[in-house]
């Protein structure tokens, strides 16, 4: 954890396995951290990086962590092939995202925090029904591995990238 002039503030350490993602909550108090190890880990900042809960469900590596838009949930996706959605206070699963076929490589909030976008291995983007946990549609397309994702701020339109070099 560093600050913007440079200086190292805290080494968030506990973790087992390469770190591959990290991400601050949008409220600015809270930041995750993936890892290989097939697990996330929630870090209190105002403490400094003091860690506050360990998120274990994932068969594989985890490879993405983020926030909702609100801060109440942690989404993490997985070489498991799936995508959990985990309470922050408490570090309890709230919802399993299954279909993909391989690996989840990228996830997007919409604005509003109730539809999901997820990216894979499998070439394929899918939307989900965040309250549900239900998939609304498969976007084909793409020849090889999905790699990135993103909504538009009006939930409307879909972007991705692939290893396939189009976006």
């Amino acid at each position: 954890l560093w600050d913007t002039s440079g200086q190292p503030l805290k080494t968030l350490e506990g973790h087992r396995d390469p770190v591959t993602h990290a991400a601050f909550s949008p409220d600015g108090k809270l930041l995750v951290t993936a890892s290989g190890d097939g697990t996330a880990r929630l870090w209190d900042v105002k403490q400094r990086g003091v860690q506050a809960h360990e998120f274990i469900g994932h068969t594989g590596s985890t490879l993405i962590a983020i926030f909702s838009p609100d801060s109440k949930y942690v989404l993490t996706v997985s070489a498991d092939k799936t995508a959990r959605l985990w309470d922050a206070r408490t570090a309890e699963t709230i919802r399993i995202f299954t279909g993909h076929e391989n690996s989840i490589q990228s996830a997007a909030f919409s604005r509003d925090g109730k539809t999901l976008l997820t990216g894979s291995s499998d070439t394929t983007l899918r939307l989900w029904d965040v309250e549900t946990g239900k998939e609304i549609r498969r976007f084909l397309g793409h020849t090889t591995d999905v790699r990135s994702v993103a909504l538009a701020p009006d939930g409307k339109t879909a972007l991705s990238t692939s290893l396939d070099a189009t976006a």
